[in-house]
């Protein structure tokens, strides 16, 4: 069991030991604390407990030992949750040009063929009304 004043105190001080115990101490939970609350992908996840361990270790100072250490980091890991989710909520999801056209078809429930000609007049569509968007002055700034 880790004396968890002790060691934020040692990390304060620039302990290299004490930051390594910590990582080794608090990130493997971290890790599950995450894979439980999310859907996230393991990368995504990885990402989350690293951003959770840097925020922590920047905001060091506003410790108290109020709360349990690790309750502390799960407050600083719930919030980069968030921001994950928030970012992957932004990301587009796979558009049809990764698609092949016939897993378009079967998508639309249409023939390739008909899924091919779908996606010449879309991409027509919208070179036209991009183009249109352009001349008006819009443009994509």
């Amino acid at each position: 069991m880790l004396d968890e004043r002790d060691l934020v105190s040692r990390m304060r001080r620039g302990d290299q030991r004490a930051f390594d115990e910590f990582f080794g101490a608090y990130a493997p939970r971290l890790n599950s604390f995450v894979v439980r609350r999310s859907s996230l992908d393991a990368g995504a996840i990885e990402d989350v407990v690293q951003m959770t361990m840097i925020n922590a270790m920047r905001n060091l100072g506003s410790y108290r030992g109020a709360a349990a250490l690790f309750t502390w980091l799960c407050k600083i890991c719930r919030n980069q949750l968030a921001d994950a989710r928030r970012n992957s909520a932004r990301q587009p999801t796979t558009l049809g040009d990764e698609l092949s056209g016939r897993e378009i078809a079967r998508t639309l429930q249409v023939s390739e063929d008909a899924a091919e000609s779908l996606l010449a007049r879309a991409r027509q569509a919208f070179r036209a009304a991009w183009t249109a968007n352009l001349d008006d002055g819009e443009g994509a700034s």
